[in-house]
């Protein structure tokens, strides 16, 4: 530190000239700083309880949203397996038990005939009535997924519903395939004539009703 007053060179430190004993100038000490300036700023307070409700909330809705989209596609994929399948099963049965009691007209009305003409009608009414006397028994019936349906099957049957729409004029909306198993039995002895395993049946939706289509 130089002397101000005879310009000898001191030791930084010292209070006072080696030369002429002159007191040195010390520098002042840094300002105290008010410890209130050393305060850190008070931590992010969480967001209030209401928005983390609506969060929630937001959240289980994308949940049952997302849960009945996964429905919609597993009950598309399955062919209405869920609604359409009993619709057409209690068709069947319908069938079923109009056949039993020969009861041919009502046999055509559960069929795709019935949009037909009254001749086509008639025409299919008198072949069923010169069918055997048997007694049918239908078993284990099931819809079968549309998965489980090989594709050129699938096609087949879109066109079959497409020559039949133009027949009739009508829009089949849904349809499926019921696989059952088919007794039948004599009237009069009770013994068995014939018995099929896995038939496959189309049955359709025109209107509010179900009605058979084909095999």
């Amino acid at each position: 530190m130089r002397c101000i007053n005879c310009g000898t060179e001191n030791p930084e430190g010292v209070r006072f000239c080696g030369g002429c004993g002159q007191a040195l100038a010390v520098a002042a000490p840094p300002p105290m700083v008010p410890a209130a300036q050393y305060q850190t700023a008070p931590p992010p307070q969480p967001p209030p309880h209401s928005n983390k409700r609506k969060l929630v909330a937001v959240a289980v809705i994308a949940v049952v949203v997302i849960a009945a989209l996964a429905a919609a596609i597993v009950l598309s994929s399955s062919g209405g397996a869920s609604s359409g399948g009993s619709s057409a099963r209690d068709c069947l049965e319908k069938l079923e038990t109009y056949a039993n009691n020969r009861e041919f007209d009502k046999v055509v009305d559960c069929s795709v005939i019935h949009f037909m003409s009254e001749q086509d009608k008639q025409d299919a009414a008198e072949v069923m009535e010169d069918a055997p006397d048997t007694r049918i028994t239908v078993s284990s019936i099931r819809t079968v997924p549309r998965s489980e349906i090989d594709p050129v099957d699938i096609a087949e049957i879109e066109a079959a519903i497409d020559d039949v729409e133009a027949e009739i004029d009508k829009t089949v909306s849904d349809w499926v395939v019921l696989e059952y198993d088919e007794t039948d039995r004599d009237r009069s002895t009770g013994d068995i004539v014939e018995t099929f395993t896995d038939l496959q049946y189309v049955f359709g939706e025109i209107g509010s009703r179900w009605y058979l289509i084909g095999g």
